[in-house]
């Protein structure tokens, strides 16, 4: 995962009982460009409350694609 070097976004829900935190964490840390977001009230499963917040998140990543390209 070391040879991936596009800036990658690991979005985790802080409520998740399939996919804990700490897996989350993990995976983000193999990437040296990940960026890691926690949204507290998420599960496993998209909620439309959580919407905003992830689109929020979305377009500050794709927003910092522009510089790494």
């Amino acid at each position: 995962m070391q040879s991936i070097s596009l800036p990658i976004l690991i979005i985790a829900g802080g409520e998740d009982p399939i996919f804990q935190i700490d897996h989350a964490q993990k995976m983000a840390n193999t990437f040296p460009n990940a960026t890691f977001h926690i949204i507290e009230d998420l599960g496993h499963v998209l909620n439309p409350l959580c919407f905003d917040e992830i689109v929020s998140v979305l377009l500050m990543h794709t927003k910092n694609l522009r510089n790494f390209i």
